[in-house]
């Protein structure tokens, strides 16, 4: 079987662009740019916060994707980004995918974004990075999860970055490297763990909200939770329920059960 690769025009192409802005009491969503293989898509707004959706248009990530997005919540506006589907980092022969989020949040900005799984395949070489810049007071969830391997397979190698500032300072800094010569199957990392789970939670007073004992309090009161399992299922109903309350609290809205 052949190795998916990209065209010139994936590899080529400007950044996916979301913006948001504040006008009177609601968030409108005031630029969406996007091409294959991903594609922007706007849903019903709920109360003052807007909603886009991100769908696959193509098969992604293939061999020689590098997929830029860039997201822009603008002063008091708020924006919830909603996943459709896990996303598959497939086999590559020679190039790496690239998969890079830049995030801007304006003073008083809101944002949550929950993302599905993004799947490992063996033989793939994947470079992933978030960047999230905070300003001022703004406030942000956000989920990631990584499943190593389908079933059958072990991972092939991979490269999973979060960058978190506020007004230009760090507040989190961390990267997670899988394959040949990383120290992830160490037990100090993630051991016999099959998938992992990051939440994060910033400029919400982690006294504010209820945590669970494994969360982490960061040293600007920001909060890190981070799990594994030993299985490809992600554990997800008990964690449902932990981000379903601080998207209450970073949003400002009554909890949501999902």
């Amino acid at each position: 079987m052949s190795t998916p690769t990209a065209s010139s025009t994936r590899t080529d192409a400007a950044p996916l662009r979301l913006e948001v802005v504040r006008r009177g009491a609601a968030s409108v969503v005031q630029m969406l740019r996007s091409h294959p293989p991903l594609a922007l898509r706007p849903l019903p707004s709920s109360g003052a916060t807007a909603r886009v959706g991100i769908v696959q248009s193509a098969a992604c990530l293939v061999e020689g994707d590098d997929v830029r997005l860039s997201v822009a919540v603008g002063p008091g506006a708020a924006l919830e980004v909603i996943e459709l589907s896990a996303t598959l980092a497939h086999p590559v022969a020679e190039r790496a995918v690239r998969l890079r989020t830049d995030i801007q949040i304006g003073a008083g900005g809101r944002l949550v974004w929950c993302e599905h799984p993004l799947i490992v395949a063996a033989r793939t070489d994947l470079v992933r990075e978030v960047r999230l810049a905070l300003t001022g007071d703004a406030r942000a969830l956000h989920g990631e999860a990584l499943v190593l391997g389908r079933d059958g397979e072990d991972p092939g190698r991979a490269s999973s970055r979060l960058r978190v500032t506020r007004d230009g300072t760090a507040v989190l800094d961390e990267t997670l490297s899988l394959g040949a010569g990383t120290a992830a199957a160490s037990p100090a990392v993630l051991g016999s763990s099959r998938s992992v789970t990051a939440t994060t939670l910033l400029g919400v007073p982690a006294g504010s909200v209820a945590l669970p004992t494994d969360a982490l309090v960061l040293a600007g009161g920001d909060v890190a939770l981070r799990r594994l399992s030993p299985g490809r299922r992600l554990q997800v109903r008990e964690l449902a329920r932990v981000r379903a309350a601080w998207t209450a609290a970073v949003l400002g809205v009554e909890d949501r059960r999902r």
